[in-house]
């Protein structure tokens, strides 16, 4: 007997206990951990449907549970703000001024889908693929006439139509491993993708040569041929949270609905006493009649004897579930997207050492991300930039290639502290302008020239009202009084 594959509906192979249980199909029960053997290849044990399924899982999170979307976007935001722009970092000032000014209005436009997507946007939008989708791709263009463009497309655009294929037996790509869309040689190295074109028939569909294209994902395992999703390890956390959530709602809502309760020997309202607005009488199969007045505003039921008014009381959610929720369901999946819980879920809880250490880990994340997006900064601005020379646009320099990004601010909590820290280092040559400013998201040159500009603006205009130049003080120049001393006087 040969070995049985489990199949989707399209005939792609599957795992029924994939690596990543939120890789299982929805309607897998989990009654128990289970421990199988992982000892292959991270790609061999994560099949295409197992990471659509993850894709498609995550997706929805992201979409419907606010802690999710939040934290992912707070990752992309501070990785990227309101910074990115491009910095010659070549030995030709000149020449890199202009192409500064060219690269930088081309960031505005190069987007093959339009205003609002410029490439910080798609910047953004790449951040939060990566923690979302896994993955995302930059294909570089052009226009009919030349002109450079870039498109990015999501993950779920890169595939196989009919699964893995090993080797390929046609096309372009012959005797090459096909894997989840992306063509690897005999090192694993991705020489090819498979894009999906719209039609189910695959007649749009086209392969997309490695030169032309990227794809961004924070690797994971050394065998990876896709990027997951940074909420794999906690798909089924997320989705037990969001349950937890709806029905605690659901439980507070049904309590809040009803204002009293009377108990009373008719077991119903007192006529006498006025008692108007009846939305519903019933009989139970107990004899115990129940009636709903002011859309249960008031409810009464019949007692034994006598007769009483009460008021529910509600303790959802109770302490012990909500420590429960953050310490333990929350914090792990947080831990996964190596974002710190308190960043962005209660952080006043802190004290002033625990906050700093929680930005500290803040930090460390957005510049891992800043990392792996600054490869697709450089991608695109040597391409524009190589396409602009051939154009004519440019005029060509040795070091075209030479080029960096203006970061953002970095994350801080207390900035008078911070700035007098990095005063101090500068003054020791410990570091440099480039870096104090880099951290600020500025370019040290052009805040130097803005100086410069600055100080001959004021020698002009003390000139021309003849006053000097030591007489305009201005905020910061003024020195601090001495402090008066200890001794007293004889």
């Amino acid at each position: 007997m040969g070995k049985i594959i489990l199949t989707d509906k399209r005939g792609r192979p599957q795992s029924y206990w994939p690596m990543y249980e939120g890789g299982q199909p929805p309607y897998t029960p989990r009654r128990s951990v289970v421990l199988p053997v992982y000892t292959r290849d991270a790609k061999e044990e994560t099949t295409d449907y197992n990471w659509r399924q993850l894709l498609s899982s995550a997706r929805y999170l992201y979409s419907n549970v606010g802690a999710v979307h939040g934290s992912i976007n707070e990752i992309g935001t501070y990785s990227v703000g309101d910074a990115w722009l491009p910095r010659y970092i070549g030995s030709n000032p000149k020449w890199g001024e202009k192409a500064e000014a060219w690269l930088t209005n081309w960031f505005e436009i190069c987007d093959v889908r339009g205003a609002p997507y410029d490439f910080r946007t798609s910047l953004f939008l790449t951040s939060v693929s990566i923690d979302r989708d896994g993955d995302n791709a930059l294909v570089l263009t052009q226009t009919d006439d030349n002109y450079p463009m870039v498109q990015f497309l999501p993950s779920h655009r890169v595939g196989a139509r009919k699964g893995d294929a090993r080797p390929l037996k046609d096309g372009p790509y012959k005797g090459l491993e096909l894997y989840n869309g992306v063509v690897l040689n005999g090192q694993g190295r991705a020489v090819a993708y498979s894009i999906l074109g719209d039609k189910e028939d695959g007649s749009q569909d086209q392969y997309v040569s490695a030169r032309d294209m990227q794809l961004h994902f924070a690797p994971k395992w050394y065998d990876q041929g896709r990027g997951l999703t940074a909420l794999a390890h906690a798909i089924k956390d997320w989705a037990d949270y969001r349950d937890i959530r709806d029905f605690s709602k659901l439980g507070i809502k049904a309590s809040s609905s009803i204002a009293l309760i009377e108990q009373n020997e008719s077991g119903g309202a007192d006529i006498d006493a006025g008692a108007q607005h009846f939305d519903s009488t019933q009989a139970t199969a107990t004899g115990i009649t129940q009636e709903t007045l002011d859309a249960g505003a008031i409810r009464y039921y019949r007692a034994n004897s006598g007769s009483s008014l009460s008021v529910i009381k509600s303790e959802r959610p109770s302490n012990q579930e909500q420590t429960f929720i953050e310490g333990q369901i929350m914090r792990g999946a947080y831990a996964g997207l190596e974002w710190p819980l308190e960043f962005s879920w209660n952080p006043e809880r802190l004290g002033g050492a625990n906050i700093r250490l929680i930005v500290a880990k803040a930090e460390r994340t957005v510049v891992k991300r800043q990392l792996t997006i600054s490869k697709t900064f450089i991608r695109a601005a040597t391409y524009g930039v190589a396409k602009a020379i051939k154009l004519g646009l440019l005029p060509y320099d040795d070091e075209w290639a030479a080029w960096d990004a203006h970061l953002p601010a970095m994350i801080t909590t207390d900035a008078g502290y911070a700035s007098q820290v990095e005063v101090d280092e500068y003054t020791a040559a410990f570091t440099t302008l480039s870096d104090i400013y880099g951290k600020r998201g500025y370019d040290w040159q052009a805040k130097i020239r803005q100086r410069v500009q600055e100080r001959r603006f004021l020698l002009d205009e003390c000139i021309k009202a003849g006053v000097k130049p030591e007489d305009i003080q201005q905020i910061g120049t003024q020195k601090k009084p001495e402090p008066a001393s200890n001794q007293q006087s004889t």
